[in-house]
């Protein structure tokens, strides 16, 4: 440690005697003085990264929307960038940021998830969730009365009002029409909109002027399971019970429930998923079983992974009734470790570091150009993985918005890669691309 001051050196923190102090900004000493810039990691303190030449932050988790992401970070405090238009990035303003901003007025989170244009997280302290972005359809959880651009949103948070009282949130998830929570008791509750069967229970009250939707959580009923995550499309929502079960409830086509539809939880019969991913703008979802990736529903520009797309000879979207295998691209002895759906494409992370992605590319979304095409024939994308072009290290976590991707790298910091019209990226520009690039420091 070196002292600021009189005392004496060595590795790591400095301070003034006879109290010791951290440098400012995250650096470490050099020398018997703090530094002020840095070019590795080394040169920042535990929990930071180096980037830019700033010590920043560690990130423990992305999450994306339809065109924002968000980052939870080692603190509690969170960041996000991209699309605002409903207020989505919670740092009041409600417009688009091409870098990451701070939401206002939010405690230290524990948890963070992102739906289509809303974000939510969940609060260290009391185990409340808290929710911004749109709300026409009740997605906030709460009757809000402040607009942006013209619609019932808020772009700051608001508490999920309607909870049992004393309750604890340990798990959240968001879609377009809806989002739902998994209670400490592991029950699951739902609100905004019903549109097929989506809040697992069906509501009589109304969101604004949409009929058959509820400000207000439910509680899904038929879930006879104690959940312990749960997550959402546009045309259902599922919960991951013990034992590694999938239970879906919403449009059948599009739930891996073999057609069926699903008012009430039923089983995918899976056994040993530890995670799960729904689109928050289409239908399909993917899950980790055995290390293995999973996915079912929408197919049309392959983003189930199993060599198929385009459609059926009625003319209809090619749709994966029951979970399919995606082929394992990293090899014998490797496991997928993560998985993330966005709009029409799917990538997931694998134990040996790589990173592979497969689906609709117009935007160059799998991170690498492809010369396939999927849909009708005349789509860029790949129905089968595609590996990222120039991403080597350690990914922790993947996310995926509407024609974007965003990896966690191990020491904390991000890259983006896909469409940036609506500084998706992060990155301070506007400009897509088919390789990752850092996000900027936050």
């Amino acid at each position: 440690m070196s002292y600021v001051g009189p005392g004496t050196c060595s590795a790591g923190i400095c301070g003034s005697t006879p109290a010791p102090q951290n440098c400012p900004g995250g650096f470490v000493c050099g020398a018997s003085q703090c530094l002020t810039s840095c070019t590795v990691d080394s040169e920042c303190a535990a929990n930071y990264y180096c980037g830019q030449g700033t010590c920043h932050l560690d990130a423990v988790k992305i999450v994306s929307g339809a065109y924002h992401t968000c980052v939870l970070l080692v603190d509690g405090s969170i960041r996000c960038w991209g699309y605002s238009n409903a207020g989505q990035l919670g740092d009041g303003l409600g417009a688009t940021s091409l870098i990451p901003v701070t939401p206002a007025g939010i405690g230290a989170a524990s948890d963070l998830a992102a739906g289509a244009y809303q974000t939510c997280a969940i609060l260290a302290g009391d185990g409340s969730l808290w929710c911004w972005g749109w709300n026409y359809y009740g997605q906030l959880g709460s009757n809000v009365a402040t607009t942006v651009s013209g619609q019932p949103a808020s772009a700051s948070p608001v508490k999920v009002a309607g909870l049992p009282s004393g309750s604890k949130v340990v798990g959240v998830a968001g879609a377009y029409y809806h989002t739902c929570a998994v209670l400490s008791d592991g029950s699951v509750y739902c609100w905004g909109k019903d549109n097929g069967y989506f809040l697992g229970s069906a509501p009589t009250t109304s969101c604004y002027s949409v009929p058959n939707c509820s400000l207000t959580p439910l509680k899904v009923s038929g879930l006879s399971s104690v959940a312990s995550a749960v997550t959402t499309s546009i045309s259902g929502s599922w919960a991951l019970v013990s034992g590694g079960n999938l239970y879906g409830w919403g449009i059948g086509r599009f739930l891996g429930t073999n057609g069926v539809d699903a008012p009430s939880p039923l089983s995918l019969g899976l056994t040993g998923a530890t995670s799960a991913a729904g689109s928050s703008t289409n239908g399909f979802g993917c899950a980790v079983v055995g290390g293995a990736v999973k996915c079912w529903g929408e197919d049309y520009y392959g983003q189930v992974g199993d060599n198929k797309f385009g459609v059926d000879s009625q003319g209809i979207h090619l749709a994966a009734l029951v979970p399919a295998s995606v082929p394992n691209p990293a090899g014998s002895g490797y496991t997928a470790i993560a998985v993330a759906v966005g709009d029409t494409h799917t990538c997931a992370a694998y134990s040996d570091h790589s990173v592979w992605c497969w689906g609709g590319n117009d935007s160059g979304q799998l991170g690498t150009t492809t010369t396939s095409k999927v849909g009708a024939g005349s789509d860029p994308g790949s129905a089968v993985p595609v590996h990222v072009s120039n991403l080597s290290t350690a990914i922790v976590g993947l996310a995926a918005g509407g024609s974007h991707t965003c990896a966690l790298i191990v020491d904390g910091s991000a890259v983006c890669w896909g469409d940036n019209y609506q500084g998706d990226l992060g990155n301070g520009g506007m400009t897509q691309s088919t390789t990752p690039v850092p996000v900027l420091g936050w």
